[in-house]
């Protein structure tokens, strides 16, 4: 694993909060109170299991702002296909990124998705990608694309991840 050289880490003790900056995106997660719960007037006595939390918190953290974590989704079916958009479609300003994911899932009208800034998500044809620092992110937001149009178990289509393994049904009988 090769880690870069730019990332930055602040620890503010009175807000219990910790700010991890990198070289993909920034990070703030507030530490459980439970970790101080032992304290006397010069030093901080840590607990056990509150503190392996605040380890893998961290870990999470510092993976996904040097590295970063993706989701790879395909949409399958006739006519699936999407783009993002840059600009503000209502108005045709193209100077800011804007955030919207634009979809043709099979319905009459196309579906527009907003998504969060700190996610950089990139759309070929019927490929779907998804990459960001903060892999809860990540999942929530796959999850909510895939509600738009979630896999047929007769014929499969829908948005799928790469790699998942369907079983799909028998139809009718004559």
């Amino acid at each position: 694993m090769k880690v870069r050289k730019n990332f930055n880490w602040c620890f503010f003790k009175n807000r219990a909060l910790i700010l991890l900056k990198g070289s993909i995106g920034q990070l703030k997660f507030k530490i459980p109170l439970r970790v101080f719960e032992k304290a006397t007037n010069s030093f901080i006595y840590p607990t056990k299991a509150p503190l392996q939390l605040l380890l893998s918190l961290f870990k999470i953290g510092f993976l996904g702002i040097t590295i970063g974590f993706g989701l790879k989704m395909i949409l399958k079916g006739v006519g699936f296909r999407g783009r993002e958009f840059l600009g503000n479609p209502f108005f045709g300003n193209y100077n800011y990124r804007y955030p919207l994911l634009v979809l043709h899932l099979g319905y009459t009208g196309r579906l527009l998705f907003w998504f969060p800034l700190s996610l950089f998500i990139r759309c070929r044809r019927f490929r779907l990608s998804i990459i960001g620092c903060e892999k809860s992110l990540i999942k929530q937001t796959a999850l909510r694309i895939r509600s738009l149009r979630l896999p047929d178990i007769y014929r499969g289509k829908g948005i799928q991840y790469v790699g998942e393994q369907f079983h799909f049904k028998i139809g009718k009988q004559r």
